[in-house]
């Protein structure tokens, strides 16, 4: 008797809002699945404190323009500027050289800045306005590509929906994308009847995807006699037997006859195809059976919602996609709030919080879920703020405080300025100017500065917040200058280095003294070669923007801002101070200082 478990997502509580039927998913998914709501996303209400005020600044500047130029005659050079920068990205895509863009991306595969990635991103989502022709066919095909390495499967199925791409070498591929966009996001029924019109059309796809997603609808159809034979047929066929398939494919014929004497499935131990993911991710979740890390580890974001619905998986690496799915902007914070909630733990525990904690060890998946469920279930403001701040502190070890902060943002908005609490001022401002909160934030610090407290914390506090609400780089020139380098610090000569070279990129002359230390006259961090440097010197100066961040991207390609030779960060920040006329400039500083702890 086939076991067919198809799971109803009780993990998850959303706004009603975001519910609406959905008569195409199979017969008891008559809401949308976790996947679509999340696809439904908008991406630009990312939380990312990198992203800060962009949207604002760039919205009152423009108001700000409209109301300073009305009735004049620049409005016609204004247009004239949009009217030439249109042309510009048009004419970047016609005129694209193939060769060396498939070069760019070919060299593109770890992007540590958040914000690049998206810039990126950004760009190669331009191309949907690119008419079709034999050179933007590869082209298309590039970007899509690199969309799906970057985890971005539903921006590159819409672009392949979009173009409808006539016959050409790529077209197994986009339709191997298509099938998997469908069993990525959960969407079985279309992703069967996507299979039924390429099997009318006699189409082949690598490593027998079709004939196993032609296996896997009949199993839900309850056509288990026309799958065996399916199958059978599929033995003789395959000539690498797929023995990860055919272990999840027996679980659903006959899931006792695949237990160990445990009655455990450790379907880890087999061998699986990389192009086949998605496939084993739907059947595993119909199954019911838990998704180890290795999925994780192999598409940390097309798999995490998959693994987030998963309720046979284990807890840990739930909350691991989960935070990977927040900091990547798939779920919103309700969503993740949901999941730390569900992580199961006992009244022992709670009533025993040090020693839980300890007996968790290095699982900080499962201890940031009990600080958080901990600060939940506290009755006095007081000892609800302390567990706050102690989870605040313990996110930071492993740069998860926006995690941290985000999640208890409704909590501390409850919480108002009063003497027992002003000297948490400073930290409870910070996390409110991590969540955008601008507001609260200032309350808290005129709260914090009236009541006397750490004058040196005071001074860092007003100018976080003048930072992060600010519209110009004036405000990050003033906190170099004020900045207090301390030598004791671990990254203190790293600091100055960097100070000294934002300064220099930005003209300004230093009011600081930067002491030469002659002591230290080589420098391990490895410097892009003349070339390289030539070639990006050469599109700032003809404000060639794509080329800019295409060359930014290779030269960062695996690394962390503080990997960076000091010359090398001169020239990023040279050429992003010339890019799209220094639109990212502040942005990029803030990530920057983020990553050396400044901020």
């Amino acid at each position: 008797m086939m076991r067919l478990i198809f799971i109803a997502i009780l993990t998850f509580f959303f706004n009603s809002s975001v519910y609406s039927n959905e008569n195409e998913i199979i017969e008891l998914h008559k809401t949308k699945t976790l996947d679509q709501l999340v696809l439904e996303n908008d991406s630009e209400n990312s939380d990312d404190i990198t992203d800060v005020n962009i949207e604002d600044i760039n919205e009152e500047e423009k108001n700000k323009n409209i109301t300073n130029e009305e009735n004049s005659d620049s409005d016609d050079v204004e247009a004239e500027e949009i009217k030439s920068e249109i042309i510009n990205i048009s004419n970047y895509w016609e005129n694209v050289n193939l060769e060396e863009f498939d070069f760019y991306l070919n060299n593109i595969n770890n992007i540590n800045s958040s914000l690049l990635k998206k810039e990126l991103i950004s760009l190669l989502v331009d191309t949907n306005d690119i008419e079709l022709s034999e050179n933007t066919n590869e082209i298309y095909y590039l970007v899509i590509s690199k969309l799906l390495q970057l985890g971005e499967i539903q921006k590159s199925y819409n672009l392949i929906k979009t173009k409808k791409f006539k016959e050409n070498s790529n077209e197994k591929f986009y339709q191997s994308l298509e099938i998997n966009y469908l069993l990525s996001t959960y969407q079985l029924n279309k992703a069967c009847e996507l299979k039924d019109e390429f099997n009318s059309k006699k189409i082949i796809l690598e490593k027998y995807l079709l004939e196993k997603t032609d296996i896997f609808c009949l199993l839900m159809e309850n056509k288990s006699g026309e799958a065996e034979l399916l199958n059978s047929l599929l033995a003789e066929t395959e000539k690498e037997k797929d023995e990860y398939f055919q272990i999840i494919y027996n679980y659903l014929i006959n899931s006792e006859n695949t237990k160990d004497k445990n009655g455990d499935l450790l379907i880890s131990n087999y061998n699986y195809s990389k192009e086949l993911i998605f496939l084993y991710s739907a059947m595993t979740r119909i199954a019911d059976l838990p998704l180890d890390e290795s999925f994780l580890k192999i598409d940390p974001v097309n798999l995490s919602i998959p693994i987030i619905l998963s309720n046979s998986t284990n807890m840990k690496v739930r909350l691991q996609a989960a935070n990977n799915s927040y900091l990547n902007n798939l779920i919103n914070i309700n969503s993740l709030a949901a999941l730390y909630q569900s992580a199961d733990f006992s009244s022992k525990e709670f009533n025993n919080p040090d020693l839980t904690i300890k007996n968790l060890e290095q699982n900080k998946e499962m201890i940031m879920a009990f600080y958080y469920q901990l600060a939940n279930i506290q009755i006095f403001p007081s000892d609800r703020l302390k567990v706050i701040l102690d989870f605040w502190n313990y996110s930071k070890n492993y740069d998860l405080e926006k995690i941290a902060y985000a999640l208890t943002h409704n909590i501390i908005s409850s919480i108002e300025p009063s003497i027992e609490n002003s000297e948490f001022g400073y930290e409870i401002a910070t996390a409110h100017l991590y969540n955008k909160d601008f507001t609260s934030a200032e309350k808290w610090l005129i709260f914090y500065e009236n009541a006397e407290e750490s004058q040196e914390k005071i001074s860092d506090i007003k100018f976080l917040y003048d930072i992060y609400k600010s519209q110009d780089i004036l405000s990050i020139l003033e906190f170099i200058k004020y900045y207090n380098k301390d030598s004791s610090k671990e990254n203190s000569k790293e600091i100055e280095e960097l100070f000294y070279v934002i300064q220099q990129v930005l003209d300004q002359d230093s009011e600081l003294e930067h002491a030469l230390d002659l002591k230290n006259i080589i420098d391990n961090r490895s410097m892009t070669t003349v070339f390289f440097n030539s070639a990006l010197e050469d599109k700032i100066t003809n404000n060639q923007d794509e080329e800019i961040l295409l060359l930014n991207l290779i030269s960062l390609n695996n690394k962390k801002w503080t990997d960076l030779h000091p010359e090398h960060m001169k020239l990023v920040l040279k050429s992003f101070k010339s890019y799209k006329n220094s639109e990212l400039l502040k942005l990029l500083l803030l990530e920057i200082f983020r990553s050396y702890k400044i901020l």
